[in-house]
């Protein structure tokens, strides 16, 4: 029954991967991910395991087809979130971004506040902030880990950043939410 776990853990956690390189926003994939793992953990019988295993794998997919009927509202906001999503563990400057789209810093960020409502700086603090989420309630990985992981200045610079966001410290964060014990 816990090889069985196993596999259908290992193919959620593929699943939720392929669904962000095929263009799904890290946090919903993660939100998914972490749901199906949540109720994989609870499962008491082997069917009702291949049930809920089944449905994360599907959920991953429908989150692929639904980012691909919807994708394209504005192909320079997508082409920055999905350079920010492959340098997140890397310092990522609005210039390398412009330069990587084609336009000028000013009117790439002018436009990315206009399309999505937050600047790019705000975007690129969200997501490493729902990936450092992630990574506490999946690893056992060390806050200073993490923020290293994630191009944090300081460990104490991300839990400014983390606590503000969340309303408590990284490790209060990790003992409500840890999934389960690695």
């Amino acid at each position: 029954m816990k090889q069985l776990e196993y596999m259908y853990v290992t193919a959620i956690t593929l699943a939720s991967r392929a669904a962000i390189r095929g263009g799904v926003d890290p946090y919903k994939a993660y939100q998914v991910s972490d749901m199906y793992l949540q109720k994989l953990s609870e499962c008491k019988g082997i069917y009702k395991m291949v049930q809920v295993g089944m449905e994360g794998i599907d959920s991953c997919n429908r989150l692929v087809q639904t980012h691909l009927e919807h994708a394209g509202n504005n192909p320079y906001c997508e082409s920055v979130k999905n350079y920010i999503g492959r340098h997140i563990k890397e310092p990522i400057r609005i210039g390398d971004i412009a330069d990587h789209v084609g336009l000028s810093s000013s009117y790439l960020s002018s436009m990315f506040v206009k399309e999505e409502g937050i600047s790019i700086k705000q975007y690129i603090m969200q997501e490493r902030l729902k990936l450092a989420a992630n990574l506490l309630k999946n690893t056992d990985e060390s806050v200073g880990t993490i923020s290293d992981y994630l191009a944090f200045n300081s460990q104490s610079y991300f839990t400014s950043h983390f606590r503000e966001t969340y309303g408590m410290t990284p490790t209060e964060y990790r003992q409500r939410n840890k999934i389960f014990n690695m």
